[in-house]
């Protein structure tokens, strides 16, 4: 199971590869900010076709993004675009950033139904997110495994669970067995 996992998250990771430098979006992001893949991506810990790209300026308008948001609409390789403005109308998930946010959807070469998370926003509220770069932590192969199955086991029966709240188990409680991520979910 193991390496069946691990084959797994590598093959969306090179599918996401792959979507990405065929719709050219990170280079129409890099005009309106630094561009900073994150999450389940970032660290090679994919176990769904899903993509969060962070977009970072010192201040956004509304209107700048919406800006993107035309250009990214041109774009033939997504079928689905939206957006949302947590800046004016926060999210009642107050883990969710103070940002413009733009959801945008594509097909996979298997058909499979890509999501890809944009979050504009400023370096303060970034500080604000948690786990937003995983890359800075040391993740030891036995954590990497542990939120692998997680996740996996997630998709499979419980979706509602974060990924945030896998990695807070995983990373800052050293949480590495089900029965310790259902007790340590309980607490939440």
């Amino acid at each position: 199971m193991k390496n069946s996992l691990l084959k797994e998250s590598q093959q969306l990771h090179r599918a996401a590869q792959k979507i990405l430098t065929a719709s050219r979006l990170l280079s129409i992001l890099k005009e309106f900010g630094t561009v900073k893949c994150t999450g389940s991506y970032a660290a090679d810990l994919m176990m769904k076709p899903d993509v969060d790209i962070y977009v970072m300026a010192s201040s956004f308008t509304k209107k700048r993004v919406l800006q993107a948001y035309n250009k990214i609409l041109k774009i033939p390789n997504f079928y689905m675009c939206a957006f949302f403005d947590y800046v004016r109308h926060r999210h009642p998930d107050l883990a969710i950033p103070r940002a413009y946010y733009m959801k945008l959807n594509a097909v996979g070469k298997k058909r499979e139904r890509w999501k890809i998370d944009l979050w504009f926003l400023t370096p303060k509220d970034l500080k604000k997110v948690k786990h937003f770069d995983l890359l800075t932590q040391e993740i030891a192969p036995v954590q990497k495994q542990a939120i692998l199955q997680f996740k996996k086991i997630r998709e499979k029966y419980v979706y509602s669970i974060h990924s945030h709240l896998i990695y807070d188990a995983v990373l800052e409680h050293n949480i590495l067995t089900l029965p310790a991520l259902k007790r340590f979910l309980k607490k939440k």
